[in-house]
């Protein structure tokens, strides 16, 4: 039987410093411990323990800190527990009857039944969890059940469903509606001064640029619309990763990336248009509106599906072919859009390989090396512009060292990769990263 200490191991927690954070979040469970977790919430479910059931699927939902999640033991049947999404806290009771679970999303100081009509129609859509409004006007995500009937895989989809639309849509609401505020945010983090600063003036120094270059080559992108997506798109994802917009920018990037893969437009440029319309909105985006967006968060549930190495590599290779056109037409900065663009891609969309994930970390730091100097003055993957070698490939060798006690074994074409400069870098540690190979994981 797999013993465990849930009280000590839920309780005790340990207070744990947050550091710069990049993308969303990407809960890839690499750890056979967390595995026996889940299947022992499974072996207590049918032998009628739910609450050691409840506790060990709790013990699964830990990050790998530790910090999103407490437990309030009040006797032996009965217990409180608190998981962090983000912005928002969802609060679960258990009890000799079942399980209670509620997350509290935003307050209303005055009716609004518009929304009121809007959340009664996405009732009738929900799996799991419903909107109710409390005594205290806050509306709330609802879940109930009977013992019987919660099952690990039932109560993980209910509060994944509960966690998920809670956060995303607080701030939404709040932009949409005056007359709904804040509620219950108490737990939420706040980046220092300096980092909202240097990030909004990151953004705003990228968001020239990409501007100054449309200004001044404008037939070309008209003539090559898709140089033109690359470019506004590795704008997005990159924005997206480096700067993790919480609010309103998110949502704009969003509804670029949106409209870049509605299929309904009629013709490139249309989409285009609209995808620039989106960019120009947020030119004199307000400093303090971007500091509201800045804050560090903590996570329980990724939104982005896993994909495994071998679909990394079919869309590392099926984008990187594209390159070549604009290497033989001298356009390389549109090769270093198309790089940052796959890498934003497969970090925006998807859950992936942690290797695969720290190797495309690594490409971002050495190709946006100027935003991790403000942070990591001591980095040195570039040097008076020039690539240091010696630095990336210490690192590489760093990054596999790590992932040695996961995966039996790692290939990794080191002497593939070209430093000359920022373009065929691009090319040739994409390439190599898509070429990488590495063995079952030890954890599986």
């Amino acid at each position: 039987m797999l013993k465990m200490n849930f009280i000590s191991k839920l309780l005790n927690k340990k207070p744990t410093k947050l550091h710069l954070q990049f993308g969303r979040y990407s809960n890839v469970v690499n750890s056979p411990k967390r595995h026996s977790y889940w299947d022992y919430s499974f072996k207590m479910f049918e032998a009628k323990k739910y609450q050691d059931s409840y506790k060990s699927l709790l013990l699964y939902l830990e990050n790998s800190k530790g910090d999103n999640i407490k437990l309030d033991i009040i006797s032996k049947y009965r217990f409180n527990f608190d998981i962090i999404q983000g912005s928002k806290m969802i609060n679960g009771k258990v009890n000799e009857d079942g399980i209670f679970l509620e997350v509290k999303i935003a307050k209303i100081t005055a009716p609004e039944f518009g929304l009121f009509t809007n959340l009664l129609e996405e009732n009738y859509y929900r799996h799991y969890t419903k909107y109710a409004l409390d005594s205290d006007s806050n509306i709330c995500l609802v879940f109930q059940s009977e013992h019987a009937n919660a099952s690990p895989l039932k109560i993980y989809y209910a509060l994944r469903e509960m966690a998920v639309s809670a956060d995303k849509n607080d701030d939404f609401w709040i932009d949409q509606y005056a007359s709904i505020v804040h509620s219950h945010s108490e737990h939420t983090l706040e980046a220092s001064a300096y980092e909202k600063r240097e990030k909004f003036l990151f953004f705003k120094k990228k968001y020239d640029e990409l501007d100054i270059f449309i200004a001044n080559n404008r037939e070309f992108l008209q003539a090559y619309p898709g140089a033109h997506a690359y470019m506004m798109l590795d704008f997005v994802f990159t924005m997206d990763y480096l700067l993790k917009p919480e609010g309103t920018l998110m949502r704009i990037f969003e509804d670029m990336y949106k409209s870049f893969i509605n299929t309904s437009f009629q013709n490139p440029a249309d989409k285009m248009g609209v995808i620039y319309s989106y960019f120009l909105s947020i030119a004199h985006l307000d400093q303090n509106a971007f500091y509201k967006e800045i804050y560090p968060t903590i996570y329980t549930f990724g939104i982005p599906d896993f994909i495994n190495h071998q679909r990394v590599e079919e869309i590392i290779k099926s984008e990187t072919q594209n390159m070549a056109w604009y290497f033989a037409n001298g356009k390389e900065e549109i090769v270093v859009s198309i790089g940052r663009y796959i890498v934003g891609y497969l970090m925006y969309n998807f859950s992936l390989p942690t290797l695969d994930r720290e190797m495309l970390h690594l490409y971002l730091k050495v190709m946006e090396h100027s935003f991790f100097t403000l942070f990591e003055p001591d980095i040195s993957f570039v040097k008076k512009n020039k690539i240091n070698k010696k630095s990336i490939l210490n690192e590489v060798s760093q990054i596999i060292k790590r992932h040695k006690e996961i995966y039996k074994e790692i290939v990794f074409d080191l002497d593939s990769v070209d430093f000359k400069n920022l373009a065929v870098f691009s090319q040739s540690y994409l390439t190599a990263v898509a070429a990488m190979s590495f063995s079952k994981e030890l954890s599986l």
